[in-house]
């Protein structure tokens, strides 16, 4: 199967609001304990991806395709300025089930790194859940180190 990838369009953002839908349900079934603002990622994954399409200049939004023209994985890699602890951030990446393992994580991911770097950033971060052993051996395989472990506490539900 060939795989390409192309700058996503505004038209497909309820198939790209699907795919982190499949990440976080991924990420519930290894047991990640979620933020409550997450607690509708349907909303959250929506007003992500619609920020990141209405601020090109500092998002890409990329997605693999298949030959069909069909969407089978996309990544939203960032510009978070000096300010940050790292300048680059990839926000989400993520590869339909069925497509894993067969290099398009890797097309997306070397492609908002070196967009990335292209823009300037000499450091890129993105967030892991502990629990997603093959996500973080992905990301180990490509230099990235872990660097901090994030820890909530619902202050809310007394």
């Amino acid at each position: 199967m060939t795989v390409t990838l192309r700058n996503a369009q505004k038209s497909e953002l309820e198939t790209l609001v699907g795919l982190w839908l499949e990440l976080v349900d991924y990420n519930i079934s290894a047991g990640v304990r979620r933020p409550r603002r997450w607690s509708n990622p349907n909303d959250y994954a929506r007003q992500v991806v619609t920020e990141a399409f209405a601020g090109p200049d500092k998002n890409r939004v990329m997605v693999a395709v298949d030959e069909a023209d069909t969407v089978i994985g996309f990544c939203h890699a960032q510009l978070l300025g000096e300010s940050e602890p790292c300048p680059g951030h990839v926000n989400t990446l993520i590869v339909k089930e069925g497509h894993r393992g067969q290099g398009t994580g890797q097309l997306l991911l070397d492609d908002a790194l070196a967009w990335c770097r292209a823009n300037g950033a000499d450091e890129v971060s993105l967030h892991v859940a502990a629990a997603a052993l093959d996500s973080r051996r992905f990301y180990q395989r490509n230099g990235l180190e872990e660097g901090q472990i994030l820890m909530i506490k619902d202050l809310g539900a007394d």
